[in-house]
């Protein structure tokens, strides 16, 4: 009895531990993906009262607000629409996470996607306008100084 008693709880420990295994290390996995959506800044969209007490490094910290996203293959990845991704900061992405120079413009970002911690590393990236703001790039045809459609 006693011998049953300690197979069945090793047993338990082993099934245990590697349940925690494979959800940690399926956690870590990535997926090749190509997501477009806004550049916004953390902080002055979420909490611009903490904005100006902020360390100045971390006040220009920026994140993606999903608009499409598509896995390798082309496919649509729904869930991830409206969905906030952090950016992992790696080289390839410091234009996007750490500055002013990209914000409140949309973005294609492809690279690899931590899914379930909504992290994702840059691998390359383009950046258009912002939504609704086209207009003011339009060239100014006349000596008027206004802009002509």
């Amino acid at each position: 009895m006693r011998v049953m008693a300690v197979t069945c709880v090793a047993l338990l420990t082993l099934s245990l531990a590697g349940g925690i295994a494979l959800a940690q290390g399926g956690a870590n996995t990535a997926v090749k993906v190509t997501v477009t959506g806004e550049n916004f800044n953390l902080l002055g969209t979420l909490s611009k009262e903490d904005l100006a007490t902020a360390d100045p490094a971390y006040a220009k910290l920026n994140a993606l607000r999903v608009t499409e996203a598509k896995d390798a293959d082309g496919k649509d990845i729904p869930e991830l629409k409206g969905v906030t991704l952090h950016y992992l900061p790696n080289k390839k992405g410091e234009e996007l996470y750490a500055n002013d120079k990209n914000v409140g413009k949309k973005v294609t970002v492809t690279g690899r996607l931590y899914k379930q911690e909504h992290v994702l590393a840059v691998e390359s990236f383009s950046v258009s306008s912002a939504t609704g703001t086209d207009f003011l790039e339009l060239p100014v045809g006349s000596q008027s100084g206004k802009q002509v459609l």
